[in-house]
């Protein structure tokens, strides 16, 4: 029987350790981890379990330079290319912006408005694209960095570096990417699939076009009075 709960998980090396100390400073990761066990670590990531079916091979080329991975895994700065679009409606002081990307991964952070400027800031915040590893219930479970994950290890990247945190329930794990019900089938198997099984004869390639996918904001804009 393999052992589910060794994925061989150490410490960054030391000359990466400066990483761990550049995101734990970040707003982004205090957003999700305050108050919660997370350690940084190396694993190998053809024994973390995963509840995703899918990978998508190729995209724009990785390297298997070690302080190279260290970037693609534990990027400090995030950047998204969205295009936007704006549509106004003076009489009704609304407007809408959409946002279109590749991915998909845009967040809406909390806008802002500006009165002595007459501005109003909507910022679009990026997906924090850490590889994140949860630790629940004896076994490691990819959260996220799939993609990546499968195309270092077909560069022959046998070790990743990542942020391995503890989860408690089953949604800390999957969120909403899948439903905990399914979740809970996979959890249970005595054997659930591993990253290792994208590289066996268990798995197909399929080919897959690309879409774009579209967020869509409407603001109401109005002004009042109040007695002062």
């Amino acid at each position: 029987m393999e052992d589910l709960a060794n994925v061989g998980e150490s410490p960054l090396a030391k000359q990466f350790s400066f990483r761990e100390e550049e995101i734990r400073n970040q707003e982004e990761f205090r957003e999700i981890y305050e108050g919660r066990t997370v350690r940084f670590a190396t694993v190998r990531p053809t024994r973390l379990a995963v509840f995703q079916f899918q990978v998508r091979i190729g995209g724009r080329p990785l390297s298997a330079e070690p302080s190279l991975v260290l970037d693609e895994c534990l990027p400090k700065t995030f950047n998204v290319e969205v295009d936007l679009e704006l549509l106004g409606n003076p009489s009704t002081h609304s407007f809408q912006v959409t946002a279109t990307t590749d991915t998909g991964n845009v967040f809406l952070g909390k806008p802002r408005l500006d009165h002595e400027k007459q501005l109003f800031e909507l910022p679009f915040l990026p997906n924090r694209n850490w590889v994140q590893v949860a630790h629940f219930a004896k076994r490691y479970w990819i959260h996220n960095g799939y993609h990546r994950i499968y195309n270092l290890i077909a560069l022959g990247v046998d070790r990743i570096p990542c942020i391995v945190y503890e989860a408690e329930v089953p949604v800390e794990v999957v969120g909403n990417v899948i439903d905990l019900q399914s979740f809970e089938k996979l959890r249970q198997m005595k054997r659930p699939p591993l990253m290792m099984d994208f590289f066996s004869k268990t798995a197909i390639k399929l080919p897959r076009r690309r879409h774009r996918r579209m967020l869509v904001v409407t603001l109401q804009v109005g002004s009042e009075q109040v007695p002062v």
